[in-house]
């Protein structure tokens, strides 16, 4: 799915391909529905904060962002973890609320860590000094 958004169609094909060896398997039907039920729950939640916030219903967006991050830490995806609270901090950021920023950005931090990424931590850690030195300076509101 993620490939086909990316429009790499080879990788999809060969996506697909795994997929139903896979689902020829018994292990993999429960793994496979496991996931899927996942990944939707996480995508639908983004995807329905970023809505939300075009129109101006912040709390329901709010409530979406946290429903990615729990969906994420429930099956275990720390990648997915990672990058629902580094969305909800720019969320966060846009809004101008400074601690709900810079909290997630600290658990985004800890989560991108956790995964191995270790340039995305060096890029967040630079993004957030850079922030705050514009807050100081009262650049940023």
């Amino acid at each position: 799915y993620v490939s086909f958004i990316f429009r790499s169609y080879d990788d999809t094909i060969e996506n697909i391909e795994k997929y139903f060896a896979l689902q020829e398997t018994t292990w993999g039907i429960l793994l496979l529905a496991h996931a899927v039920h996942a990944f939707h729950t996480g995508l639908i939640s983004f995807w329905v904060a970023r809505k939300s916030k075009e129109q101006r219903w912040y709390q329901r967006a709010k409530a979406h962002y946290e429903k990615a991050i729990t969906s994420a830490k429930l099956h275990k995806f720390v990648h997915e973890e990672a990058l629902a609270h580094e969305l909800a901090a720019y969320f966060y950021l846009e809004l101008g609320e400074r601690k709900q920023t810079l909290d997630h950005f600290k658990q985004a931090h800890e989560k991108y860590l956790e995964w191995g990424a270790l340039g995305k931590c060096d890029s967040l850690l630079k993004f957030v000094e850079f922030m705050k030195k514009l807050w100081h300076e009262g650049a940023m509101s």
